[in-house]
């Protein structure tokens, strides 16, 4: 009996985190890389499980789990359909209806949710011993444990194949362990058979349900950084990196209003640095000029090569000019460390609506450029926004952004047209005479399309220059890269588009977010005070709170140094969970409520109150699997511990598991879409400080 119920919590374990991991990919995919939806989509998973868990209390029983084991793979495959098929509800490469995007993934993930937090209460059903709280520790570690061998399985195997052979696997997979859980085989061999023949024609079923994701599907692949997906319309061929167009097979107007104007700014444009957008088109255009080195930066080797091969030919010459160099690394990483310098540098990226890229708007990277700049260098950014009417919300995000560059750049040119261009220098080198650009171009004797002397006198005497720069000079905050404030900014113009109030709601929390805190975390206190029973289950809830907090704090820290959480999200939840493993035995065996649960609380002040400032000043993966580590072991404690001091009856098992997960459901919600974005790392760690230590201070006054 016993080996079965350990057998039930690794397996429990093991099919959570891949399937966390499965899922969590693919919302970013959906939902173009951002986090915003990784942390909700988290933080729903949360509370899901938290309910099924809940409601699996009254139903403690082997049959009643074997049941829900069958339904549970099922559901695997299932969710990741579900999942898929949300990008059928949004046209593609358009702005998301952020309340239609958070109810639809809200509902895709119940099914999963619910029949793993159903596993984990029914689960006890395998043991009839009465040490409730030894038990209950055992479970816990045990499930810990299969989390943490998914995790790394996933990491260094499964990650490279495709994540729908990867759903069905695991359900089989779970089917065949199950199958020792139970003396009716028959329960598990006939659907243990049909996963199989479903495995074997995985490939026509991704292949279809790929279709549908995006009409005119010509090609998919999976990369370490996101997923690359190429469509045909016509004679044209899209390119798509995580769900975001990043390019198109032919050359459009839009890449000459960018190239000729930003080159034109610059007397003598020899050497030039260009970040993103610059495989269709760009760069020929560029040529023109005949710099004597062009630098282009792209992290995706696997984008590079799939834009190369549906390439335009003409446009693809550019690969074969010597003139060009293609540096596949993270752009941040190339800023930091490259000793060359520059006379131009071109950023052309999407607004910043991912912790990825919101890191190249940033004070930090302005610093960085103004480095690598020569005398008289320019920086070039193409803000992808309206140029006809300027919102609240994108003067907002526009004004943060020209701020933030303000910091570093003495001299800034605001020149709108489809999208606004923000050209800066240190030097007196920016000019709106029409006639000496022009005079520049018939000298480099550029032919062009579009870009003629009456399109350089109506760009460079636009009235719609007077009226951005007058906006932008009024106020707004400083992008940083601990203070993504623009992220926030970007989250809200987006949501503008849709539902105004609900953007208005953005813009009033950026207020009033902070007293709106204060006063819930207030009410809280009292609420102790009053109802001491509520203790346990609120000290649950505040540890997964704080473990999601630090989760989260790590993942958007790891992403803004390093850029590549696409690749390692399952190792770095593997390590986590490994040291919650590790916490747990730790306090199970040697650890006692009384005499160290005081202790183990100051730790976890003292870790949330240095966390940000450690994390501003390393740049190494082995520091921050170090902290995510550590921050397991100190909150993998907690639970065994707690179940020591309060656990009386078998029943309340869901009820502390429950509040666990919702506690890490306000976690994930909190610190992802408001706290991170509106305040920054630091403010965040004081928010989630401040209950630790009143509930130590309540443990010290013996309440």
């Amino acid at each position: 009996m016993k080996k079965r119920f350990s057998l039930a919590f690794f397996i429990l374990g093991f099919a959570s985190i891949i399937a966390q991991v499965l899922l969590l990919r693919e919302i970013m995919v959906t939902f173009y890389g951002n986090e915003f939806f990784l942390g909700l989509a988290l933080g729903f998973w949360l509370l899901w499980t938290a309910l099924g868990s809940f409601l699996g209390k009254k139903f403690i029983s082997q049959k009643v789990f074997l049941i829900n084991l069958i339904l549970l793979v099922f559901f695997l495959p299932l969710s990741l359909i579900l999942i898929r098929l949300l990008k059928t509800f949004f046209p593609i490469g358009v702005l998301i209806d952020f309340p239609k995007a958070i109810g639809l993934t809200f509902f895709s993930l119940a099914p999963l949710g619910l029949s793993l937090g159903f596993f984990f209460t029914t689960a006890f059903a395998f043991s009839k011993s009465k040490k409730l709280a030894q038990i209950t520790s055992q479970a816990y570690l045990v499930e810990t444990l299969g989390f943490a061998f998914g995790g790394l399985l996933f990491s260094f195997w499964l990650i490279q194949h495709s994540p729908l052979l990867l759903t069905l696997a695991l359900a089989a997979t779970i089917l065949l362990f199950a199958s020792f859980l139970t003396k009716k085989k028959i329960w598990f061999s006939l659907p243990f058979l049909l996963f199989f023949l479903v495995l074997c024609r995985y490939p026509l079923i991704e292949q279809k349900i790929n279709t549908l994701q995006f009409p005119g599907l010509v090609k998919t692949q999976n990369s370490i950084y996101g997923r690359v997906t190429v469509t045909q319309r016509a004679n044209q061929f899209h390119f798509f990196e995580s769900g975001t167009l990043t390019g198109i097979s032919q050359k459009i107007e839009d890449i000459e209003y960018l190239i000729h104007p930003t080159l034109l700014e610059h007397p003598q444009p020899k050497k030039i640095l260009m970040i993103g957008g610059g495989l269709d088109g760009a760069l020929g255009e560029i040529l023109k000029h005949q710099p004597e080195k062009v630098t282009y930066v792209e992290l995706d080797p696997v984008l590079v090569a799939t834009i190369k091969e549906f390439l335009d030919p003409e446009l693809a010459q550019v690969f074969d000019d010597k003139r060009i160099d293609i540096v596949l690394t993270d752009p941040r990483k190339f800023l930091k460390e490259t000793p060359k310098k520059f006379d131009l540098v071109i950023i052309n990226l999407p607004p910043p609506s991912t912790a990825l890229i919101n890191r190249l708007y940033t004070q930090e990277a302005m610093t960085e450029i103004k480095r690598l700049l020569n005398p008289n260098g320019l920086l070039a950014i193409n803000l992808a926004i309206p140029t006809d009417y300027l919102s609240q919300e994108s003067q907002n995000l526009t004004t943060s952004i020209y701020q933030t560059i303000k910091q570093q750049f003495k001299n800034i040119l605001l020149l709108p047209e489809y999208s606004l261009l923000i050209l800066a220098s240190n030097e007196q080198v920016l000019t709106t005479n029409p006639e000496l650009l022009d005079q520049r171009l018939k000298e480099r004797e550029i032919e062009t399309d579009f870009i003629t002397p009456a399109y350089l006198e109506n760009r460079l005497t636009d009235d719609r220059i007077a009226m951005f720069t007058q906006v932008v000079e009024e106020g707004g905050r400083v992008n940083q890269d601990f203070f993504p404030i623009a992220y926030f900014y970007q989250a809200a113009f987006w949501q503008s588009y849709f539902s105004p109030r609900l953007a208005n709601v953005f813009l009033q929390l950026s207020v009033i977010g902070i007293p709106l805190l204060a006063l819930a975390l207030f009410g809280l206190f009292l609420l102790l005070l009053w109802r001491r029973q509520t203790l346990p289950t609120f000290l649950l809830a505040l540890t997964g709170a704080t473990i999601m907090v630090w989760e989260i704090i790590l993942i958007f820290a790891f992403q803004v140094k390093l850029g590549y959480i696409y690749q390692q999200i399952s190792l770095l939840l593997a390590i986590i969970l490994a040291g919650m493993a590790l916490g747990n035995y730790w306090a199970s065996r040697y650890l006692d409520f009384k005499k160290h649960l005081k202790i183990i609380l100051l730790l976890m002040i003292l870790f949330t109150l240095g966390l940000p400032s450690v994390l501003t000043k390393t740049n190494q993966p082995l520091i921050f699997f170090l902290l995510i580590g550590i921050a397991g072991i100190l909150t993998g404690t907690m639970f065994p511990l707690i179940m020591q001091g309060y656990l009386k009856r078998k029943r309340q098992i869901g009820v502390y598991y429950a509040a666990d997960l919702v506690g890490s459901f306000l976690g994930a919600v909190l610190a992802s879409l408001f706290l991170i974005p509106l305040f920054g790392l630091q403010v965040t760690a004081y928010f989630l400080a401040i209950p630790l230590i009143f509930i130590l201070l309540l443990q010290k006054l013996g309440r």
